[in-house]
């Protein structure tokens, strides 16, 4: 039985936690195989499953999120998949991500980078996708929120020459060039974090400034075409009753 760790998510339900791994398919059948692991019964369920669209190349996971009872499978050329890993007969889900007309162009093609410009995090006790996308010279860096019908409805769109005018970027002594996305706060929707070399610092969108910043220490990728994103960050947030928030730096390794 093999693994994938970008495929692999987490999900706790009263004192049960269970761990899943989705296996979809590429070669055009639909059929994707769910891994789940419950602790304490000290052994593995194997389940096949149906999805659609079919895919007909290889799944290309940008990591898993838990949210609203379900796991939710980010793909970021082709969606999500989400299903309930607790359920007797679980059902796969596919939620499209928004059309996006006008990408950045002159990005890495190196596959492992598209989390660098787009990204799938919860918020404020929603889904929530973000993009840079536009003119390079000009980008926009984009949100929205997947509602309880299952659509995308927009939130905010922001110039980053807006951000990089105003004078707390300056104050920052940031470079005025495309950061990498690195996470959206989970309590603040409007708080969305960047690397940029080797600093990572918080803007809040609706007021377009910045509003943290500081300098990070990361274990630099083995691969020097994959470039720091949201891909090897997640957010835990210490006690739900406080707004103290710890950041985790994940470093996946690629061959």
């Amino acid at each position: 039985m093999g693994f994938d760790g970008a495929n692999v998510g987490l999900m706790t339900r009263g004192d049960s936690c269970v761990v899943a791994e989705l296996q979809p398919s590429g070669d055009g059948s639909g059929r994707a195989t769910l891994l789940r692991y419950t602790v304490g019964q000290y052994k593995w369920a194997v389940t096949e499953l149906a999805y659609s669209p079919p895919l007909h190349r290889q799944w290309f996971c940008e990591g898993v999120v838990s949210h609203g009872g379900m796991l939710w499978w980010v793909e970021l050329s082709y969606g999500l998949l989400a299903c309930d890993p607790y359920s007797d007969k679980p059902e796969l889900l596919h939620v499209p991500l928004p059309t996006i007309i006008d990408p950045l162009t002159g990005k890495v093609a190196n596959l492992a980078n598209r989390a660098s410009h787009s990204c799938v995090k919860a918020s404020s006790g929603r889904l929530r996708y973000v993009q840079i996308h536009g003119d390079p010279a000009a980008p926009v860096v984009s949100t929205w929120a997947l509602t309880e019908a299952g659509k995308w409805n927009p939130e905010r769109r922001v110039p980053l020459p807006d951000i990089w005018a105003d004078e707390s970027y300056l104050d920052a002594m940031l470079p005025g060039s495309i950061p990498a996305l690195a996470l959206l706060d989970p309590a603040d929707p409007d708080k969305l974090y960047f690397f940029l070399g080797s600093c990572i610092f918080a803007v809040d969108l609706r007021r377009r400034k910045v509003v943290e910043s500081g300098e990070f220490d990361m274990p630099e990728s083995p691969n020097q075409l994959i470039v720091r994103s949201s891909h090897l960050v997640h957010a835990w947030q210490y006690d739900p009753s406080s707004s103290r928030k710890h950041i985790f730096f994940i470093l996946l390794l690629f061959d």
